[in-house]
C-alpha cells in the first residue's frame, strides 16, 4: 500500500539560523518592491543557501502577501508582510515540493548539463501555471559545465516575466564572471559554534560535549555537523586520525593501503582530508594555544604527539594536504595523489 508523501514543516525567514543580514536585505526587496530578477546565494554547504532559496519562495507567492490580502479594514493599502505566512495552500506545496511554479534543478552526478538547462528554457517561455512569480532554484550552479552555463546566461539576459531565479554556490569566483555579474549576490556566513552546537544538540539529543565536538569540526555548516554526529562517522574519524598519529612507526605498505582504502570514494576522500587538516592543524596550535584546538576529544593525543614533531614537519604535512586536495579539485589520479602524501604524512 502506496503510503503518503511526508509533509514538510515551512521555514518562513524566522526560521532562518544565524543569517541576519541576509534575511534583512531580502525583507527589504519584499517590502519596497524591489526584488532583482536573479539573485546568487553564495556560501559553503549546509548554512541555510536552500532554506533560504524555499522560504523566499514562499514569500513572493504566500496567499497572505497578495495585494488584496494587503489592504486594512478602510481599503487603504499596506506595506505587504516580508515573510511568509508557512500555512497557506501556496506555502505547503513549496514545503513539501508540489508547487508546478517552484522548479527545483540539481546536479546529477555532480554536474549540471546543458539539457537540463534547455528543458528550463523552455518551460519559463510559458506563463506560470498558478503563481505570482515563477521560481527557479538552482542549487550548485557552479557544478554548470560550460554549455549549460551559456544558456543560462541567455536566459539571465533576456528574463521572463514573473519569474524569479535563484542560484547557490560555495564561491561566486566558481561562476563565469558574466553570469555573476547578472546576479544580486548575498554572502551566506558559517554559523555560530554555539548556535550550531544547540542546533545539533536539540535535532540530534546530543549531549552538550558531543554537540560542541561537532559544531566545531563542522566548520560553520549545519549539514556537516549533523553527519559527523552519524556513529559510522565518528568510528573512522578516531580509526584515521589514530592511524595517521602511528604511520611514522609503521612500514610505507601500512600509508599505502590507507590510501588505497580511502581513494574508494572520492567524497569520502574528501572528508578524510579535512579531518586530518584539523588534526594536523591542532598538533600546531596546541604548542602556542592549547585552548584553541578543534579535536577537542583527542587532546591527550594532541599533547603527546605535537611534542614529538618539530613544527617545520608539521607544516609541511600541513603543505602537502593543501597540494593534495587542489589536485583533487582538478581531477588528477586520486590513488596516486593520496599514495605521495600518506608517504609523506608517514615520513
Amino acid at each position: 500500500m502506496a503510503t503518503a508523501p511526508r509533509r514538510l514543516k515551512p521555514n518562513v525567514f524566522a526560521d532562518i539560523i544565524d543569517q541576519e543580514p541576509v534575511i534583512r536585505i531580502l525583507r527589504a526587496y519584499l517590502a519596497n518592491g524591489t526584488l532583482p530578477h536573479a539573485l546568487l546565494f553564495a556560501g559553503i554547504p549546509g548554512i541555510g543557501k536552500k532554506t533560504t532559496a524555499q522560504a523566499l519562495a514562499m514569500a513572493v507567492n504566500c496567499l497572505h502577501n497578495t495585494p488584496q490580502a494587503a489592504t486594512d479594514t478602510d481599503g487603504r493599502p499596506q506595506t505587504p508582510a516580508a515573510d511568509a505566512c508557512g500555512h497557506c495552500i501556496a506555502c505547503r506545496k513549496i514545503a513539501n515540493r508540489t508547487h508546478p511554479d517552484v522548479i527545483r534543478i540539481e546536479p546529477e552526478n555532480r554536474v549540471l548539463r546543458i539539457g537540463r538547462i534547455r528543458d528550463l528554457c523552455t518551460q519559463v517561455a510559458m506563463k506560470p501555471y498558478e503563481a505570482r512569480h515563477r521560481v527557479i532554484l538552482i542549487s550548485d550552479a557552479h557544478t554548470m559545465n560550460a554549455e549549460a552555463a551559456n544558456a543560462l546566461l541567455k536566459l539571465l539576459e533576456e528574463p521572463p516575466d514573473c519569474t524569479l531565479l535563484i542560484l547557490t554556490a560555495a564561491e561566486r569566483s566558481d561562476l563565469l564572471p558574466t553570469i555573476v555579474s547578472r546576479c544580486q549576490c548575498l554572502r551566506f556566513t558559517p554559523l555560530d559554534r554555539r548556535k550550531l552546537a544547540e542546533l545539533i544538540a536539540a535535532r540530534q539529543h546530543l549531549d552538550p560535549p558531543a554537540a560542541e565536538l561537532a559544531a566545531t569540526l563542522a566548520g560553520g555548516s549545519v549539514t556537516k555537523a549533523e553527519a559527523l554526529t552519524d556513529a559510522d562517522v565518528v568510528n573512522f574519524r578516531r580509526w584515521l586520525l589514530t592511524t595517521i598519529d602511528q604511520l611514522p612507526a609503521q612500514p610505507p605498505a601500512v600509508a599505502l593501503a590507507v590510501a588505497e582504502e580511502i581513494s574508494k570514494d572520492k567524497t569520502a576522500a574528501t572528508d578524510a582530508l579535512e579531518l586530518i587538516q584539523t588534526y594536523v592543524r591542532d598538533l600546531v596550535v596546541w604548542r602556542y594555544a592549547p585552548k584553541k584546538i578543534i579535536n577537542l576529544d583527542l587532546q591527550a593525543a594532541i599533547a603527546h604527539s605535537a611534542s614529538k614533531v618539530p613544527v617545520a614537519d608539521l607544516l609541511a604535512r600541513y603543505e602537502a594536504i593543501q597540494k593534495t586536495q587542489k589536485e583533487m579539485g582538478a581531477n588528477v589520479n586520486l590513488r596516486l595523489s593520496l599514495e605521495r602524501l600518506f608517504l609523506k604524512l608517514a615520513a
